[in-house]
């Protein structure tokens, strides 16, 4: 029958020995130890083990605890410090917050606006150039990078932060934010952009806002300013489409025509809109549109006498305006005048002897030469009016007018 194998080995050369205490056979020494451990001793071992894990794990969570409550106490009284705009002071809440919580990402952008609200450019660039490596899509982050890039006159790095800003992830108000911000970019073009990026900017907000009254009005009127009087005119069509009409869309179809050469439709919408609100600009257009109609001998309508008479009045303003350029001092002048070109010399003498004539054999033949002569005149008048400007907005209108 085989034996139980021992329970004890010797510790000097760790063979077994019959019992505790007993000398080895192999190195006489009576130094033993237990190979195994009864099943009470294990449990023993075990229910301390488990109690001690337990101990360990609830001071853990107690520890942690406590301190997320600093962190988060310190990040609280920060945004509190920021909200009413004492910025330095939610620099060190921040601060603190991160020592505790220093990968918590809403409490570096927290620090990072607190830095630049306070004027620490530098140090805030840092933070959000970090923060934008962690999190590309975050829009905030990504506002304030390009609001510094503008500040440092960095254009193009600026537009890009922009467009990265509108197009990312807000947590609050995404539309407000989004519109905001391209507002912002749009004001940005319009300081170092060309107009081809102005009105691009402002296709992309119409496109992605159809239905805001307000909004179209603005982008409108941005429209006018850079000379995109067709874009503007169509955005205040769809308005007077929609019945969505009062003085500022009616001045404002008004102003886009003109600028389009629309003098007849200028001049109604003028008329329209003063009726509604009196306003300074609109009324001189209004004005002046109406004399730009009373001169021009193109308009539609016109008997024979009526076109001879405003080619009549047309050649004469057009030969006024050189003479003057030729004689600003008028009677005043002494002296043999300038010399003259031959071939303005040679219209002048033309335009003089057309407006000497009294009364024409065939006023529509008359009409098509006087205004041929006064379209000469306008022509040649750079060789004449040197540095000299003598404003005749009606007069220039309807040269614009015959020389499309």
């Amino acid at each position: 029958m085989a034996t139980a194998p021992s329970r004890y080995i010797c510790l000097i050369c760790r063979n077994p020995i019959p019992a505790a205490g007993a000398e080895c056979p192999h190195c006489k020494s009576r130094l033993t130890a237990v190979v195994g451990a009864t099943p009470q001793l294990l449990a023993l071992v075990f229910a301390v083990m488990i109690v001690l894990g337990v101990v360990t794990f609830s001071y853990n969570q107690r520890f942690n605890r406590e301190r997320d409550m600093r962190a988060e106490q310190h990040y609280r009284q920060a945004r509190t410090l920021a909200d009413y705009g004492y910025y330095e002071q939610a620099v060190e809440h921040y601060t603190e917050a991160l020592l505790v919580e220093r990968n918590r990402f809403d409490y570096r952008l927290g620090l990072a606006l607190a830095l630049y609200y306070s004027q620490h450019y530098q140090e805030a660039q840092n933070q959000l150039i970090e923060l934008r490596e962690l999190d590309p899509t975050d829009a905030t982050s990504n506002l304030l990078l390009a609001r510094l890039a503008r500040r440092d006159g960095r254009v193009a790095e600026a537009i890009s932060s922009y467009r990265t800003a509108i197009y990312g992830r807000w947590p609050q108000n995404p539309e407000q934010n989004r519109l905001a911000t391209r507002f912002e970019l749009l004001d940005l073009l319009e300081q170092h952009g060309t107009p081809g990026q102005v009105v691009g900017e402002l296709l992309t907000i119409m496109q992605e806002e159809p239905s805001n009254t307000a909004l179209a009005k603005q982008v409108a009127g941005i429209y006018l300013e850079f000379d995109a009087a067709e874009e503007a005119a169509r955005v205040y069509r769809d308005l007077e489409e929609k019945g969505v009409v009062d003085a500022e869309i009616l001045a404002g179809l008004g102003k886009a025509n003109f600028e389009l050469g629309n003098y007849a439709q200028a001049h109604s919408y003028l008329e329209r809109s003063l009726r509604l609100k009196d306003d300074e600009e609109v009324s001189r257009l209004h004005t002046l549109s109406d004399q730009i109609l009373a001169l021009d001998p193109t308009a539609r309508g016109l008997s024979p006498s009526r076109r001879y008479g405003r080619s009549h009045e047309l050649l004469e303003r057009a030969l006024g305006y050189v003479d003057y350029c030729l004689n600003p001092q008028g009677d005043d002048f002494v002296g043999p005048p300038a010399p003259l070109p031959q071939a303005l010399s040679s219209t002048v003498s033309i335009a003089k002897q057309r407006l000497e004539e009294k009364k024409p054999k065939d006023y529509s033949d008359a009409a098509e030469a006087n205004i041929l002569v006064a379209e000469n005149l306008w022509r040649l008048r750079d060789q004449a009016c040197t540095n000299i400007i003598r404003e005749d907005e009606p007069l220039s209108y309807v040269m614009r007018v015959l020389a499309q």
